[in-house]
């Protein structure tokens, strides 16, 4: 009975990693629909929301890898142009360039655990009593 209640319990940690997954994604896509050519701008003033939400509490190394996986899906959807001039180049520029959004990650992580109710007073009007 314990060894189904253990797999359970581990079989949803993995549903919300895979669904934190998503929610990056989610922030990814709507920030590329914010960019030319589609320029949505009203998308850009929502679209970290999704990002900051998955980013809440998680070390810095989590907090690494997520701005990375964003940085990723966002480059790739907005630097295809980058594949016109080279098929080596798209590759280089999305890694370079979610490098930076990977560190802009773990910073969000690491100042949050410096500065706790930073961000949340922002969102959430119970963390600031």
């Amino acid at each position: 009975m314990s060894d189904s209640a253990g797999f359970w319990r581990s079989g949803r940690k993995v549903l919300l990693e895979h669904l934190s997954l998503l929610w990056v994604a989610l922030s990814a896509l709507l920030l590329t629909l914010s960019l030319p050519p589609y320029s949505n701008s009203l998308l850009s003033w929502i679209a970290l929301t999704p990002l900051i939400y998955v980013l809440d509490k998680r070390s810095e190394v989590e907090g690494f890898w997520l701005g990375f996986y964003f940085g990723v899906i966002l480059w790739l959807l907005t630097a295809y142009w980058a594949f016109i001039y080279h098929a080596v180049a798209l590759p280089g520029v999305v890694i370079i360039m979610a490098l930076y959004t990977a560190f802009l990650g773990a910073c969000y992580c690491y100042l949050q655990k410096k500065l706790p109710k930073w961000p949340r007073i922002l969102i959430d009007r119970k963390s600031v009593g």
